[in-house]
């Protein structure tokens, strides 16, 4: 991640924007939906990217700290997804570039899911939105 931003910084024009958009990996809900009612069936992390948000999170602190890039604005939104079934959902992560793959709570949760025809499922996942200005004072002969 460092070296992502320090080339980030080299492709920047003097004063750019850097823009981190990314999703986080914890606090995902998984919701049933039916008709105009929702229940939230589970909260979970996904460890390994949590784990990976969390040093992207400490690579860009390390570039603030370093007057690399000076800290904005920030946002949080909520990137939801539905799909008509468990088996759809499972699916659909299964044949993700990378799977993503769920703890079997999560995927027994998904499963009953099929047991209502008429209910969707309903996946919230935050996504965070943070700019970043480049500076030049200290770093004009990188």
């Amino acid at each position: 991640m460092v070296h992502a931003l320090n080339e980030a910084w080299r492709v920047l024009r003097q004063d750019g924007i850097l823009i981190d958009l990314r999703p986080l990996h914890a606090n995902i809900t998984l919701e049933a939906v039916t008709g105009e009612q929702s229940i939230l069936l589970t909260r979970y992390t996904r460890e390994i990217p949590d784990i990976n948000d969390r040093a992207a999170d400490t690579a860009m602190a390390l570039a603030v700290d370093e007057n690399r890039f000076q800290f904005k604005d920030s946002a949080t939104f909520e990137y939801v997804k539905f799909y008509d079934s468990g088996e759809d959902l499972l699916e659909y992560n299964a044949n993700r570039h990378s799977p993503i793959v769920h703890p079997d709570d999560v995927v027994r949760q998904i499963k009953l899911a099929d047991s209502n025809p008429d209910m969707t499922l309903r996946v919230g996942n935050q996504m965070l939105l943070k700019t970043y200005r480049r500076c030049d004072d200290l770093w004009k002969t990188v």
